[in-house]
């Protein structure tokens, strides 16, 4: 079966139907990630956050396929795409090894920083660094709020709300 026969529209129920068959069938998941390297943008969106409910539901079945994952993102152009795979590894970087950790922390830096991405992007990756400086890295809690200091009178209101929350997360 095609993934357009599976993914027709971008309604969240039509997510969940698919979400429920990829749990079912597993085999689905290599499909779906070759998806997210597809030119066709509302595609890779679509698989995207099929893998985004996935891991939300049964983390487990995406956790083999963090590597790929993060060499995607590592790629990848378009936001709605990105926005979800960060939603995912705002807790999986914790199974990345030391390499692969450091390659989507300077990602998810990078992203925080740009204010011309979109805020989802943004506070998908402030929750990554922050994550990250409260339980991996706590010798850079000081300088993550200088970020978050510096950035907070640009941000839009949700990111400036996500920075309130972080500071208040890295100040304990």
């Amino acid at each position: 079966m095609k993934l357009e026969e599976l993914l027709p529209n971008s309604h969240r129920n039509t997510a969940d139907i698919v979400v429920d068959l990829v749990i079912k069938k597993e085999e689905l998941i290599p499909l779906l990630i070759k998806e997210l390297q597809h030119k066709n943008n509302t595609l890779a969106m679509r698989t995207s956050r099929v893998l985004q409910l996935t891991y939300v539901k049964k983390p487990e079945i995406v956790q083999p396929y963090l590597s790929e994952l993060l060499d995607i993102l590592l790629k990848l152009e378009y936001q709605g795409t990105i926005r979800s795979l960060l939603y995912i590894f705002q807790t999986a970087w914790k199974s990345l090894n030391e390499d692969e950790f450091g390659y989507l922390f300077d990602y998810a830096f990078n992203k925080f920083e740009d204010v011309g991405k979109e805020p989802a992007v943004r506070i998908y990756a402030l929750a990554i660094l922050n994550n990250a400086a409260t339980e991996r890295l706590p010798e850079i809690k000081e300088e993550m709020k200088q970020l978050m200091e510096f950035h907070y009178s640009e941000g839009s209101p949700a990111i400036k709300a996500c920075i309130r929350k972080g500071l208040k997360q890295l100040s304990k």
